[in-house]
């Protein structure tokens, strides 16, 4: 054997798959201590699937308001984020 791991990667089901750019989503879950829900502000919000920094915490239960400038991510986050308020 050349020191190859042979089964699959077993992740803890608190482990967090970061959705942001630098693995900010990771880094508040660990400042708020894995808090569950809560209410975000997220200005400038883009895509709310790539590089999202508020997309882990929507999909835990967080709710709040995203504003976004651009039209075709206001359509994307009112299509993904039924929950949320959107703004332009």
């Amino acid at each position: 054997m050349s020191g190859r791991r042979l089964g699959t990667v077993q992740y803890r089901a608190e482990t967090v798959i970061s959705c942001a750019q630098n693995g900010e989503d990771i880094l508040l879950n660990r400042a708020l201590n894995g808090r569950k829900d809560g209410f975000y502000v997220d200005i400038g919000a883009g895509d709310p699937n790539w590089d999202s920094v508020t997309n882990w915490f929507y999909r835990i239960g967080w709710r709040g308001i995203n504003v976004e400038p651009n039209p075709i991510f206001c359509e994307t986050l009112v299509r993904f984020r039924p929950e949320d308020v959107i703004s332009m």
